[in-house]
């Protein structure tokens, strides 16, 4: 006959492997729902403040376009004018990658370029950085630069922003179509968020 002990064994060993088994399921589970809505993403490029992001599925038939979002597209035309800077700083974008940008200033809001800075309503957003010979100075007579004098933005359209200093975005390329945004992605652990 078993032993008192021996059947505590048994039915802890059955409890945990239940257990066990629940939560495997219950996380599976999970997954699949969340699946639907959410993608895992990666950026292999330093010009946002974190490499890792949580794309919004759901929000593939209406971004949100918003002060402060992050947004996916793909690379504007304008983009690739660029392609002697960025492979000069070790960076390499095929034309099918999808660029990862915060919202910084939106249709109706006021546009202005002083110097090498940008600002949005008069707050400031983006600067082109004095790093490099690709970038004579100064910035106003620049022919492949935006340059923006009390600039209402029009219906339609956005200025995207990265929070790294040598990041390509509106202050390279212009303003980016809403309708070229894919989704809305939210960033796991930023640093720092232009608002």
């Amino acid at each position: 006959m078993k032993t008192l002990r021996e059947k505590l064994k048994k039915s802890l060993k059955s409890k945990k492997f239940y257990s066990i088994s629940a939560i495997i399921l219950f996380f599976g589970f999970f997954y699949l729902i969340m699946s639907q809505f959410y993608a895992f993403g990666i950026s292999l490029t330093p010009s946002m403040d974190t490499y890792f992001f949580l794309n919004e599925k759901y929000t593939a038939l209406h971004p949100v376009i918003k002060d402060g979002k992050a947004v996916v597209f793909p690379p504007p035309k304008r983009f690739f004018l660029w392609k002697k800077y960025y492979e000069a700083n070790g960076l390499h974008y095929p034309k099918k990658d999808l660029l990862v940008k915060y919202v910084a200033c939106t249709q109706g809001q006021i546009l202005n370029t002083v110097g090498r800075k940008d600002y949005c309503n008069g707050r400031f957003i983006a600067q082109i950085p004095e790093y490099a010979v690709l970038i004579p100075t100064p910035h106003m007579r620049i022919k492949g630069f935006p340059v923006w004098h009390n600039y209402k933005i029009p219906a339609g359209y956005f200025f995207a922003a990265s929070p790294d200093k040598y990041g390509l975005d509106s202050r390279y390329f212009g303003l980016v179509k809403d309708s070229a945004v894919k989704y809305n992605t939210v960033p796991l652990f930023p640093k720092a968020v232009i608002r």
